[in-house]
């Protein structure tokens, strides 16, 4: 944890350069700099031999919502406050908190993790644009222990959902599309072969554009800057004065649509389908709910 932002861009993303400008700055405990590794199980070898220093690990395969059948599911309130509580993580106002991915990913589950801290009502939330990037520029990094669970803290609040509306649920949603779905544009950000159903069990929700991970990262594995993501999204057919619905396979990477949305400047209102593909196909079983490239040949 280090000193805060003060006058930085205010644009969700943060450069490595910025970044690093910060964290070699004096210590403000009371404006702090809090580094987060977003990942999930499979990237914790990964983070343990190279991190930001002081950074705490934000595992989707654990701070989930554990009733459900489908995977990394939203937390639960309870959950959350739990998991932030472990990580040592007492949300003040000055507080600004960095999310980023491991070397190998370059932007996946970060956007997934500033998101959810957003929908609990974690203000300054910024994503690395990209942890890789900073390691390629020669930028400092660790290999020490991530630090252990922190010890119970009875002074920390209790999370609450900030926005109920930022999600949609299956219910609304298979309604909406029944109905024509005309107040929003589904996109999906599955790869094309997932998003038509080449293989058995893939398809996608009718109506529904597909705006793949793959457009809208360059070769690094960075985000996009404002232009090229506007190009993209434009091309995808997306509209920018339209409100969305963001699907994928299991919520995490409909997350990178929101953080595209905002690099791009579309200042709409945005959902996130958390239970997305892996929910719709188990449960849209009206004739017409499922598309697959059968259906468009």
């Amino acid at each position: 944890m280090a000193t805060a932002l003060a006058d930085a861009d205010e644009s969700i993303l943060i450069t490595p350069a910025e970044l690093h400008g910060i964290l070699k700055s004096p210590i403000d405990h009371e404006n702090r700099v809090v580094c987060i590794a977003a990942g999930r199980n499979a990237a914790s070898a990964s983070f343990e031999s190279c991190h930001l220093p002081n950074s705490v690990f934000f595992n989707l395969d654990e701070i989930r919502d554990t009733t459900s059948s489908y995977p990394v599911m939203l937390p639960t309130c309870q959950v959350f406050t739990a998991a932030m509580k472990r990580l040592g993580i007492r949300a003040t106002r000055g507080d600004t908190f960095i999310v980023y991915d491991t070397v190998e990913a370059g932007i996946y589950c970060a956007p997934r993790v500033a998101w959810t801290l957003a929908h609990f009502g974690l203000k300054n939330v910024r994503v690395l644009n990209s942890f890789r990037q900073y390691v390629q520029d020669g930028y400092p990094h660790s290999s020490a222990p991530f630090p252990p669970s922190a010890k119970p803290d009875d002074a920390t609040p209790m999370y609450r959902v900030a926005d109920a509306a930022r999600t949609i649920a299956f219910e609304e949603l298979r309604r909406c599309v029944l109905e024509g779905c005309r107040q929003y544009q589904i996109l999906d950000s599955r790869s094309e072969d997932c998003f038509l159903g080449k293989a058995v069990g893939d398809g996608h929700i009718p109506g529904a554009l597909n705006v793949p991970v793959a457009c809208l990262v360059d070769s690094c594995k960075n985000l996009l800057p404002r232009p090229e993501m506007r190009a993209t999204l434009e091309d995808a057919g997306v509209d920018e004065n339209k409100p969305a619905v963001l699907s994928c396979n299991t919520g995490v990477t409909a997350s990178i649509l929101w953080l595209a949305l905002k690099v791009a400047g579309y200042d709409v209102k945005a959902r996130l389908y958390d239970g997305s593909w892996s929910e719709w196909k188990d449960r849209a079983e009206e004739q017409g709910l499922i598309v697959c490239h059968r259906d468009l040949l």
